[in-house]
């Protein structure tokens, strides 16, 4: 990307003004439209919207950028945001570091925030949606979660140089993570009803640790 686009972003987001941001990644194209919030050597972070609505963050490469423009029909988009009230809701993340992909994914670590992280590379060719479970020296382990809300084993691992685009706190992957969370929690609700009316099972109140089969002592647990 050339200095050029770089300073018409960082325009942008001194004046929080609409984009739409052209992106190639290995002869597929794409676009964000939204404000962009932040800008480093690597990366930039947009405010994105979908449908006159911000929809959460995403982080796309730098290097992939191919153009930047503001036409007639951004210019509009940012009219409505205006008139609707829409603009209200616009925010640039105080705790967000795009240094690098990995203070980025760092920072969603430390907030334990979900995700989608994905990479537009023809060879690679990943879509997660998760929380970072670790990150490595090269690469960045997920807790994911597949489209039926299952989780993925053995855990997703990408290398930094592969992700091209990561989103959060998007509606997509936080009401995903959230019914998700909310399931764990009615299964184990549901297995400690379950054992509590299993009558092969006793409570073992001196412990406190929950249920034990009937005739299992302390010594033939350790």
């Amino acid at each position: 990307m050339n200095q050029k686009l770089g300073d018409r972003i960082d325009q942008a987001i001194t004046k929080r003004r609409v984009l739409r941001i052209l992106t190639v990644v290995d002869d597929e194209e794409d676009y964000f439209i939204g404000i962009p919030v932040k800008r480093s050597r690597s990366l930039v972070a947009i405010h994105r919207l979908i449908d006159f609505h911000f929809d959460g963050y995403t982080c796309i490469r730098l290097k992939d950028v191919t153009d930047v423009r503001r036409s007639r029909s951004e210019v509009t988009q940012e009219r409505i945001l205006r008139s609707t009230g829409e603009i209200q809701n616009f925010d640039n993340p105080p705790w967000l570091r795009i240094g690098s992909i990995k203070s980025l994914l760092l920072c969603l670590k430390e907030r334990k925030i979900c995700a989608c992280v994905s990479s537009a590379l023809l060879d690679v060719d990943v879509f997660a949606v998760g929380t970072v479970h670790r990150l490595e020296d090269g690469s960045v382990v997920l807790n994911s979660f597949d489209a039926h809300g299952d989780w993925i084993v053995p855990k997703h691992e990408i290398k930094y140089s592969d992700i091209t685009e990561v989103t959060f706190e998007d509606e997509y992957s936080t009401v995903f993570h959230q019914f998700i969370a909310s399931e764990n929690l009615r299964k184990k609700r549901q297995l400690s009803i379950n054992l509590q009316s299993d009558p092969s099972y006793r409570r073992d109140d001196t412990r406190g640790t929950g249920w034990r089969p009937l005739g299992m002592d302390r010594k033939s647990e350790r």
